[in-house]
């Protein structure tokens, strides 16, 4: 074994090679590997609506409900995605050791007019007074969205909605963690019946939803309704039109080449198909 002052000495030796013209290296090389190599393409399975993407807009739900949605993640979005799994796994640990944490990663009951999936990620004891459980969705963030975040993200309104309503949970918190300086927000929501209300992370009421969930889910509806008759949502998605479209050329295929619905389109042949009903 060597001795300490060999050890100490190593670095300040030459790199010794049989070639001569390489004299030092960095690891760019590894990284560009990894760039190059690590990569996925996920793809959405026909028929299902994930709870995860209910937030999406008509257009992309649609895309996805059909089976045609892909994506390719890179490299960069793995480490973040690693990184998020890694987190929600410490915070997991943390809740149980505070006695905090009642159950984890339960998945929904179906919804009876689709097919409904997901897993809700926390479920935690109130605080005092509040004599019923809390549902929290958990997400990690980069450091700018986090300083910026004053309510939670429209989609994890979404999300958390979903799961409320589906496991009848009348309290919650939407908690976003700084993926960099690794602090956190806490957004309190309550679910009263379809209507959601959303507070800000110092607990003070910021905004009500009335009748929220009825929204979403005639959002669904109509999204499985274009799907099955070969119809496309006329209305483009409000976050495609913000940050782009996901899917631009798929989207431009189904806009050119089939009928295009509105939702209200949707509700008034709805409404007539269910007078007809009626009289029968």
């Amino acid at each position: 074994m060597g001795r300490i002052e060999d050890i100490k000495t190593v670095g300040k030796r030459p790199l010794k090679t049989k070639d001569t013209r390489v004299s030092y290296f960095t690891g760019d090389y590894i990284e560009e590997a990894l760039t190059h190599k690590i990569r996925f393409v996920s793809s959405s399975k026909a028929g299902v609506i994930h709870a995860s993407s209910i937030g999406d807009g008509p257009r992309l739900l649609v895309l996805r409900y059909k089976g045609l949605f892909q994506e390719q993640t890179e490299y960069q979005n793995i480490k973040y995605m690693e990184a998020g799994t890694a987190s929600h796994e410490l915070f997991q640990k943390r809740l149980q050791k505070a006695g905090l944490l009642i159950a984890a990663e339960i998945s929904v009951p179906t919804h009876p007019d689709f097919d409904l999936r997901g897993r809700l990620d926390f479920v935690v004891r109130g605080p005092e007074g509040l004599d019923e459980p809390i549902l929290i969705e958990y997400k990690t963030t980069g450091s700018k969205n986090f300083s910026r975040l004053s309510l939670p993200e429209p989609s994890h309104v979404s999300q958390w909605s979903t799961y409320a309503e589906r496991k009848d949970f009348h309290y919650g918190l939407i908690i976003y963690e700084s993926r960099d300086e690794l602090v956190s927000k806490y957004f309190p929501v309550v679910r009263s019946g379809n209507d959601i209300s959303l507070f800000g992370d110092d607990g003070h009421h910021k905004i009500d939803h009335p009748g929220y969930l009825s929204q979403l889910y005639d959002k669904v509806r109509f999204v499985v309704w274009c799907s099955n008759i070969g119809k496309f949502p006329k209305n483009k998605c409000l976050e495609c039109v913000k940050w782009g479209c996901k899917q631009p050329k798929l989207c431009l295929e189904m806009e050119t080449e089939k009928e295009l619905v509105t939702i209200e389109d949707w509700k008034k042949l709805r409404k007539i198909w269910e007078n007809k009903v009626k009289m029968r």
